[in-house]
């Protein structure tokens, strides 16, 4: 497990627990409930 750092809808700083995956393109996968947020982190890095 892995975290991943995004902002809140205040502009802070949040951490999120991401699952490795096996994927050809997709790197990791985090969910946050309080916000019913998914991010999605690619094998170029970008993030979704």
């Amino acid at each position: 497990m892995m975290t991943h750092e995004r902002l809140d809808i205040y502009g802070g700083p949040v951490e999120m627990k991401m699952q490795l995956v096996t994927s050809s393109n997709i790197q990791s996968v985090g969910y946050d409930e309080q916000t019913s947020v998914l991010v999605v982190e690619f094998h170029s890095g970008r993030t979704y």
